[in-house]
């Protein structure tokens, strides 16, 4: 849950028009919109102080892996109905996000999640307020909210000589969110410079009691579960995850960067009690997967020619047989896949002239080697 809870803190937007600290509704993103994030597990940088006229230098994040968000009319979901206060939904890989857009704030009404092999529509009571308009440096807001999501299981199983029924599990979430805008200045991202932005921090503070329904009694050597509902047990739960337990406490704290001219926060850092960076989120595109990290599992790989005119080859003091090469475009669509033999040649001549990220799968479908390669005829 907790890298659910953090993904939804991110999910503000990026505002347009921030000169004076001033953002409006009208700097939401809309139906039709899309971002491309960039993932970078160990940023290294430092968010820096409070305060106006801030200077970020972020260029050294690596885009690590990417996503896109697509903002999309909850109608065109087939589950849209289950949120009727939702006039907009932003879906990545994360899952789906609804929200309430007004003048006056934006409302995080729900999220659509998997839970195994079941979907479940969770409703925030009431919903959550990410932004309240107008906004400058200074402005501060809270919310506390919570939902209640269950999800049919049907375990029937033996473990450590007992056997364990479980028809349904239930999280029930309490949780309070403080927004406070609290920087403005110039960020410097891989993909560009924004001027004016706008930095917000929040924080948010969550408690999770996961509860099961089990139909009898179970009596178990080291845990006992009554019939019905009733908290689950924290040695049944690690025995499926060694972080679960019936109730966990968790905080999540957030610097998010808003600048003109986008649709969505343009960089958003989780961060620590003590303010060390953990991971980062942040406008990106596949011309930046495999910049300045080591994106090779492979010994001695080449990559030749580069530009390439008709066709290029991978070769490795490896064997590359039971190998895939998948070529990405910019926008991070697989649009070529072949299998792999050592000195094999990829032929690009039905590309059209550009850059295109070229990754190397082996047999279990782990990337093993990332680079870019440049069609030029």
């Amino acid at each position: 849950m907790k890298k659910l809870a953090a993904f939804i803190i991110v999910l503000s937007p990026l505002f347009t028009g921030i000169n004076a600290q001033t953002i409006t509704s009208a700097d939401f993103g809309s139906v039709g919109d899309s971002v491309f994030l960039g993932f970078d597990e160990t940023p290294g940088v430092s968010v820096g102080p409070a305060g106006i006229g801030q200077t970020w230098n972020f260029t050294s994040l690596n885009t690590e892996s990417l996503d896109t968000l697509f903002f999309l009319a909850p109608s065109s979901l087939p589950n849209g109905s289950n949120f009727p206060t939702a006039n907009l939904a932003l879906a990545s890989n994360e899952g789906v996000f609804f929200f309430e857009k007004t003048v006056s704030a934006i409302y995080n009404t729900g999220f659509s999640f998997g839970f195994g092999p079941i979907v479940t529509d969770v409703n925030y009571i009431p919903p959550v307020t990410y932004l309240q308009f107008p906004a400058s440096v200074g402005t501060t807001f809270s919310t506390n909210s919570g939902f209640l999501a269950k999800n049919y299981v049907g375990i029937d199983t033996n473990a450590i000589f007992c056997q364990l029924v479980i028809d349904s599990v239930m999280v029930k979430r309490v949780s309070t969110l403080t927004v406070n805008f609290d920087a403005s200045g110039t960020l410097q991202l891989p993909t560009g410079t924004y001027n004016n932005a706008l930095r917000a921090y929040s924080v948010e503070t969550t408690r999770d009691s996961i509860f099961i329904y089990a139909p009898y009694f179970i009596d178990c050597s080291f845990f006992t579960v009554p019939a019905g509902w009733s908290l689950a047990p924290d040695f049944m739960l690690q025995l499926i995850n060694p972080n679960l337990a019936g109730v966990i406490l968790d905080t999540n704290r957030i610097y998010t960067w808003y600048a003109p001219g986008g649709k969505f926060g343009v960089c958003a850092i989780d961060v620590d009690y003590a303010g060390n960076t953990i991971s980062a989120r942040f406008v990106s595109d596949a011309s930046q997967i495999g910049l300045n990290i080591n994106e090779s599992m492979l010994d001695n790989v080449h990559l030749y020619p580069n530009p390439a005119s008709y066709g290029f080859m991978i070769q490795s003091d490896q064997p590359l047989k039971d190998h895939l090469i998948q070529l990405m475009d910019l926008q991070g669509r697989i649009i070529k896949v072949q299998n792999l033999n050592n000195n094999q040649l990829v032929n690009v001549e039905e590309l059209n002239d550009g850059i295109y990220l070229v990754q190397i799968l082996n047999s279990l479908g782990n990337i093993v080697y990332r680079s870019k390669v440049i069609v030029q005829k």
